[in-house]
């Protein structure tokens, strides 16, 4: 319906508290409009149908949701961007951006006009794939990441080695060769292995940094804290904690016990107790890119 898509797009935001509420007022608005339009071909003055609406305001949707109704509607991303949360994290992954691989200068042209062959170069890229097109012994994955585009290939037996992750808006690591495509006049990256995002975090996270909120000071805290925790355990990822009050202040690095596995599941509800900027990752030797072992937060 008409509505619902200006809805999603986000064209009549100014007119409700959030996008979800408004969806969910849709209907009632509706029959509103219905009624006040018979009342009227008829003659008729409705008192008490068209009274003031209700305040009832309903949690906003999450980020992707919203995201991905501007995508449908609009067909592109108007107030954010999936891999936005993620940026940070792909930065100490090595991975380069891609509007930095597009801007690459192409490679030299030999004295008669020929293209001087080159075996290519290694390259990480990440971004959200976009689009899966499917060749004979052949797959094309078109990757964003907010700064540009970039066309990668898969051969058939490396695509199958990764099709459980290989799906539109998924956000890939990508390792392979890059190389000039004479044909599409552009950079083209050759796949050679590929991780989502949220493995790629839980594998290579050494230790995950966290603001301590007042919402955990105390036994009651404390509790809530371990209950968070509990069913990520036993993992490889350190836990560090970096505590701010007006008569203290220090960090401190929790006890082996301590140690997570650092999921896309505990990420999110980190994320819900202290926002997204109260918490992040340091990681291991995936390459040479690490973070800092010590807290960013002073």
């Amino acid at each position: 319906r008409v509505f619902d898509a200006l809805i999603r797009s986000g064209s009549l935001d100014r007119i409700g508290p959030n996008r979800a509420s408004l969806t969910a007022e849709l209907d009632r608005a509706m029959q509103l409009g219905e009624q006040n339009t018979r009342a009227t071909s008829v003659g008729q003055v409705d008192l008490f149908g068209l009274s003031a609406p209700q305040d009832n305001a309903v949690a906003d949707w999450t980020e992707a949701q919203r995201l991905a109704g501007e995508r449908e509607t609009l067909g592109l991303f108007l107030s954010g961007h999936p891999i936005t949360p993620y940026e940070p994290d792909l930065k100490l992954l090595g991975c380069t951006r891609l509007a930095d691989v597009v801007s690459t200068p192409k490679p030299a042209a030999a004295a008669d006009g020929a293209r001087i062959w080159s075996a290519g170069k290694a390259a990480t890229v990440a971004g959200l794939v976009l689009e899966i097109r499917r060749r004979p012994n052949r797959v094309t994955l078109i990757l964003d990441d907010r700064s540009a585009r970039l066309e990668v290939s898969l051969y058939e037996e490396t695509f199958q080695q990764h099709r459980d992750i290989i799906v539109k808006d998924a956000i890939l690591i990508i390792d392979g060769t890059l190389r000039f495509d004479d044909f599409i006049e552009a950079w083209r990256l050759q796949a050679k292995s590929l991780m989502d995002i949220d493995r790629a975090r839980e594998r290579f996270a050494c230790r995950l940094w966290l603001r301590w909120p007042e919402a955990f000071d105390g036994p009651q805290g404390m509790n809530r804290f371990e209950q968070m925790l509990k069913p990520h355990l036993r993992g490889p990822c350190g836990v560090s904690v970096v505590i701010n009050r007006p008569d203290y202040s220090g960090r401190l690095n929790l006890a082996d016990t301590w140690s997570v596995h650092a999921s896309r599941a505990l990420l999110d509800k980190l994320t819900d107790a202290v926002g997204r900027d109260g918490w992040y990752l340091v990681y291991g030797p995936r390459n040479e890119v690490r973070g800092e072992e010590t807290s960013l937060w002073r």
